[in-house]
């Protein structure tokens, strides 16, 4: 009994790191693809890891549709709109989760602190540290652009990073 035990538990191990390794790579097959500015202080170096941040991640209060108040919230969903030039910017931020079937892209984050009339977020789903594979070839005096991926479960994938001229 104890043998059928032991090997039913490894074979239901194996189930779930196969679906999780799956689950990563089925994020290229969504359509929901969303290119996001990278902050100028975006540190990176050959001999580090690469550490990002995003302009979404600072949203202007006018932006801000939640009337509570901030320390009562944890979590909030950040909409997405593209802009004319690709780059998808805040549209709003709201307590509840859109419909999945929306074609509006939204990202799950979680609210840090405000100043000065802007909010800012920690978005747990989008890539801190990447891979240097992706940054061969960019310009640190340029502008940067991530192209990403956003899965209907929420899960993100980094798929490219842009160079473009700064504004």
């Amino acid at each position: 009994m104890k043998r059928i035990a032991f090997y039913t538990v490894l074979f239901i191990q194996i189930i779930v790191l196969s679906l999780l390794a799956i689950q990563y790579n089925l994020i290229d097959r969504t359509d929901k693809e969303v290119q996001l500015l990278l902050q100028d202080r975006t540190f990176y170096s050959e001999s580090t890891p690469i550490y990002i941040n995003y302009e979404i991640e600072e949203i202007p209060k006018e932006k801000w549709d939640i009337e509570v108040d901030q320390e009562d919230v944890d979590s909030v969903y950040v909409l997405l709109e593209q802009g004319e030039n690709g780059i998808s910017n805040v549209s709003k931020v709201v307590l509840e989760k859109p419909n999945k079937d929306a074609a509006q892209a939204f990202l799950k984050a979680s609210f840090s602190y405000e100043n000065r009339g802007m909010y800012y977020v920690h978005y747990e789903s989008l890539q801190r540290v990447m891979d240097e594979r992706l940054i061969e070839g960019i310009e640190s005096d340029k502008a940067l652009v991530a192209t990403i991926k956003i899965a209907p479960w929420g899960q993100s994938k980094i798929t490219s990073i842009e160079n473009i001229a700064k504004e």
